[in-house]
């Protein structure tokens, strides 16, 4: 005699006669900075057989011109060019994929390492040109902010000679807030034993962004095409500007009369910046030990940065350079085809600061 199970009984194991497992094939999503500091670099196509080293290259200023004396011509001026140079270095990673983990899977696993791979090529390219921003200085996840930057208000002086330019140049002019800086101790070090409450008191301000701006106006910084200079920090460094909302205040991006050519991570505007989120800008503890971080707001007019573009590289493609390749018969490594595929990318790359005067890293405390 058949059994008889009634479906809406919970207990014991009838539930397994009516229901099979029920798999979420809806992956967890990956919590990952998108490619944002490539925005505020200017590209430079790679050609093929031209060597390891990219050059950017420009042409000084001159002074005033000559008062002319009638019917005398005056002295010829010779033009001149800098140039900064940087090294050409690949990055990429690989993964294998097993045939049973292929077959298996809920999901296919190499259309989900193109993904996964695709990510990490951009936080790779993302990071990269940030810790150049920095002179590389901050390359290390560890590294603290050094005694210079903590006693002082401006630190790394720009270099305004363009004849000093070269493939050594150092990150940008890092500057302390004016709260951080006029405050009772003037400097970083002595904010290591603020409690959280009082961070708010030191966060970015409307006025900081102005005097970032009139400082890079004074150096004859030019913005950017649409006339407007570009900024990356986190949403929660921003926090303190976009407080402020009254005229020529912050702007938010919802309240643009047009959003055509909006970039990517585009918030909102404040003081003749555009400014990008992104969770990949420069924190760094302030002092070992301290329970203060500190956090950079980086403002870049023309000419601050300048990179290979690796999206259209020497192989003309204009793809990521994810690169799939599944298992052949002429594989004797995979007599078996036991690895189903592999999945990578590779990028040959490069990033330099181009002028040290054309950008400035603005530091408040992070909450």
């Amino acid at each position: 005699m058949a059994t008889i199970v009634n479906p809406a009984v919970t207990t014991g194991n009838a539930h397994q006669y009516v229901l099979g497992k029920f798999y979420d094939k809806v992956l967890i999503a990956r919590l990952l900075p998108e490619l944002r500091w490539d925005q505020v670099t200017e590209k430079k196509r790679l050609p093929q057989h031209t060597g390891k080293t990219v050059k950017f290259s420009g042409y000084k200023s001159l002074s005033i011109g000559t008062r002319l004396t009638e019917g005398t011509n005056p002295t010829p001026k010779a033009l001149s060019t800098y140039n900064v140079t940087a090294t050409l270095h690949q990055w990429g990673d690989y993964s294998g994929i097993t045939d049973i983990a292929e077959v298996t899977s809920i999901t296919s696993v190499i259309t989900e390492a193109v993904a996964i791979f695709g990510e990490q090529s951009a936080l790779t390219i993302d990071t990269e040109i940030r810790n150049v921003a920095f002179g590389g200085g901050f390359a290390s996840a560890t590294s603290r902010i050094s005694a210079g930057v903590r006693g002082n208000s401006v630190t790394n002086g720009s270099v305004s000679a363009l004849s000093a330019l070269n493939d050594s140049v150092m990150g940008f002019t890092i500057k302390l807030t004016g709260a951080l800086s006029s405050g009772p101790t003037k400097n970083l070090s002595g904010m290591a034993s603020l409690t959280a409450s009082a961070w708010d008191s030191y966060d970015a301000t409307l006025a900081d962004i102005r005097n970032v701006v009139a400082t890079l106006r004074s150096r004859n910084v030019k913005p950017w095409g649409d006339g407007y200079y570009k900024g990356l920090a986190t949403p929660q460094a921003l926090k303190g500007v976009m407080k402020d909302t009254s005229t020529g205040g912050w702007q938010d991006w919802t309240k643009y009369t047009s959003r055509d050519g909006m970039m990517r991570g585009e918030i909102g505007t404040a003081e003749g910046v555009r400014w990008i989120a992104t969770t990949n800008a420069m924190e760094r503890g302030a002092v070992t030990g301290g329970n203060v971080s500190a956090t950079f707001l980086t403002i870049v007019g023309r000419g601050a940065l300048g990179s290979v573009d690796f999206q259209n590289n020497y192989d003309g493609t204009g793809k990521n350079h994810v690169i799939v390749k599944k298992a052949n018969q002429y594989d004797i490594s995979n007599p078996l085809n036991l690895i189903a595929g592999t999945v990578g990318w590779k990028v040959t790359f490069a990033t330099a600061v181009l002028n040290t005067s054309c950008g400035i890293h603005l530091c408040a405390l992070r909450v």
